[in-house]
């Protein structure tokens, strides 16, 4: 789950001053996941994840947010890889975006004149009757100037075209596709149209994967028959043309990750074959982006939602090798490639690493200045604040801190490898001691049981000299990243666990040697919590209900609380809290207490305070000798709610 630092982090330090003084911090880098430029690199625009649409007309030096130059809604989504310039001066301008109050749930918009105003189309007025319509998937509209200037728009059943906006064809293409994530088209190809996304299923009719006209969208032939490659099911992510005849597929699957993730065809997409690609990270099986430089022949940039950075291939996919040179060491997720085709100008946008330009065809790289939106914290576990400090663990695992009342954060530097990425995620912060945890992920880790090895150690990291002790690496098939810490007379318990096993780990030696303790639930085990000595988690059974599960006895044995309200898995998203022997719970809108009497007691609905939208929460208590707030924040609208009487009334 995602958590937006922007207040909330130093709400943390105002404790006894009120919740109405606020200081803002901005550190790290933002997530870029839509990019497009001018030949020029002086404008560019940018969709950030959870941060709205950015205009720079300077190459970086300042930017301004235009998401109210794009709709009225309060909040504008952008979609990933969903940004578009048509023409060498970046005049036109598309993206496909979603937002909130009012509430859009997908939609083009179009600006001509460099992202000062913006339209859309409505095809709606013309969609067939029961024709299948997702509104919000599929691929943004191309606007080509070239006569006779058309428009196209993909929105999975239905491919519309129009020869000036006012007017559209709604071709139905259901029985090809099986949901569109992309399409490519070339301005050199009007007519010529390619569309892909998922495929299968096990059985026939069989669909998908990639489709494509050659009369500018009225008839539709399938290209890639899947069913003949594989028995798996799984998606085509991007597609490219890398000499006249010749088109590449990026793939990735939905269980396999023993097939190759490149797809290739020498005669225009009648034919495929694999190619082999060696030397790729296993955990290539998010992939996102394939791009590829014709300035260099043979040269192919490809990018995974994995936290493996970008890799690059000289010989059109046949090897690969990490692509540095300028680019994060520890790298992240690659949200992003994107090649302005006028210039050869690459960008790549990284999950929590900012935005990197190459002027050299991908010779060398430098990060682009990016718009002051802080650093995000992927992990409900990654924010940790008490008297001493402040620490963060950012999206790929980055680790700020802030020691005392600072607002000035620094970022430690993990031993670094071109062959592992590592995350830390924080413990506890006593005096000028941060204990984390340094989880290594090898690229090509070996197999555990079928699974992964993860390498985890235990770090003390003294802030004033910068020193740091560490315990030796254990194995895990999935590393208890989140840890807890148990005081019992002279003796320190660590508590562990990994969101993914079903139980905990416990370590009495701080962090040489685990146990791992098996919960015994056949279900789903999540966001564990301690409080004092006591095991919290949520427990959701096979049909997706959920319940509060505890252990007093570190894990031996558990017992369900038995939750008075039904909830499933996606109405349990926030930690618990515990105060005054009281558990307190959130299960969709509805806050809970669970008393020192066992019994449970129904407190106050978060949507009375208005319109939240879908809630993500995280939230905690800051309490002086007056009062005590409980504070509560939600994704989609980056607030607060707030409690004074222990989550009776919000506001």
């Amino acid at each position: 789950m995602n958590r937006i630092l922007i207040a909330v982090l130093l709400m943390m330090l105002t404790v006894g001053t009120g919740y109405s003084n606020w200081n803002m911090s901005s550190h790290g880098s933002c997530s870029p996941y839509s990019i497009a430029a001018d030949s020029s690199g002086n404008r560019i625009f940018i969709g950030l994840r959870d941060g709205g649409f950015w205009l720079t007309e300077d190459g970086g030096t300042s930017w301004t947010q235009i998401n109210e130059r794009i709709s009225e809604s309060q909040l504008v989504f952008p979609y990933p890889r969903y940004c578009v310039a048509m023409d060498p001066a970046a005049d036109t301008l598309i993206v496909y975006a979603s937002a909130l109050q009012p509430r859009v749930s997908g939609a083009e918009y179009h600006s001509l004149d460099g992202g000062l105003t913006w339209s859309h189309f409505n095809v709606d007025p013309f969609w067939p009757p029961g024709l299948f319509h997702i509104r919000g998937m599929g691929d943004p509209t191309y606007i080509l100037r070239h006569p006779p200037g058309r428009a196209y728009l993909s929105r999975q059943a239905g491919f519309c075209i129009s020869y000036g906006g006012d007017t559209w064809n709604v071709v139905d293409i259901s029985a090809y596709e099986r949901g569109i994530e992309g399409g490519f088209f070339e301005q050199a190809r009007p007519d010529t149209i390619y569309l892909y996304g998922s495929w299968g299923p096990d059985a026939p009719p069989y669909k998908g994967g990639v489709i494509a006209s050659y009369d500018g969208g009225w008839n539709w032939q399938r290209l890639t028959i899947m069913e003949d490659l594989t028995e798996e099911t799984g998606f085509v992510r991007d597609l490219v043309r890398i000499e006249e005849n010749t088109l590449i597929a990026l793939t990735s699957w939905s269980w396999d990750t023993q097939h190759p993730p490149l797809l290739r065809s020498d005669d225009d997409g009648e034919n495929w074959y694999w190619v082999e690609s060696e030397g790729l990270p296993q955990s290539t099986i998010g992939t996102r982006s394939l791009c590829n430089i014709p300035e260099r022949p043979g040269r192919l940039l490809l990018g995974a939602a994995a936290r493996v950075g970008v890799w690059e291939s000289d010989d059109y996919g046949q090897n690969w090798h990490r692509l540095q040179r300028g680019l994060p060491v520890n790298g992240g997720g690659a949200a992003e490639i994107y090649r302005n085709e006028y210039s050869g100008h690459l960008y790549v946008g990284f999950f929590g690493q900012g935005l990197f330009r190459s002027t050299d065809y991908g010779d060398s790289w430098e990060e682009v200045s990016g718009p002051p939106i802080s650093v995000q914290t992927a992990e409900w576990r990654g924010l940790i604040v008490d008297e001493n400090g402040v620490a963060q663990s950012g999206y790929n695992g980055e680790l700020f801190y802030a020691t005392g009342t600072s607002t000035i954060f620094q970022e430690y530097t993990p031993p670094l490898s071109g062959e592992a990425h590592y995350q830390m995620f924080p413990v506890n912060f006593i005096e000028d001691e941060l204990l984390f945890t340094q989880v290594r992920h090898p690229f090509w880790p070996q197999s555990g049981n079928g699974y992964p090895l993860f390498y985890q150690s235990m770090v003390e990291y003294d802030v004033v000299n910068q020193t740091t002790t560490s315990t030796s690496e254990s194995a895990f098939e999935a590393a208890p990243s989140f840890v807890f810490v148990i005081q019992d007379g002279d003796s320190t318990i660590f508590v562990g666990s990994d969101q993914i096993d079903v139980g905990v780990s416990i370590s009495w030696d701080e962090g040489e040697n685990w146990e791992f303790r098996d919960a015994g639930f056949e279900s789903t085990f999540t966001l564990l919590q301690v409080f004092d000595q006591d095991l919290y988690a949520y427990e959701i059974d096979g049909q997706g209900y959920a319940d509060v599960a505890r252990s007093t006895d570190l894990g031996e044995s558990w017992e369900m609380l038995n939750l008075p309200v039904e909830a499933n898995w996606s109405d349990v998203i926030s930690e618990m809290l515990f105060l005054d022997d009281t558990l307190y719970v959130a299960a969709d809108d509805q806050v809970l207490a669970y008393l020192p009497d066992d019994t449970w007691e129904l407190r106050g609905l978060l949507s009375s305070a208005e319109d939240v939208g879908s809630i993500w929460m995280h939230w905690t208590m800051v309490s002086n000798d007056d009062e005590t707030f409980i504070i509560s924040g939600t994704d989609s609208r980056h607030q607060l709610l707030t409690s004074t009487d222990y989550g009776w009334c919000w506001q």
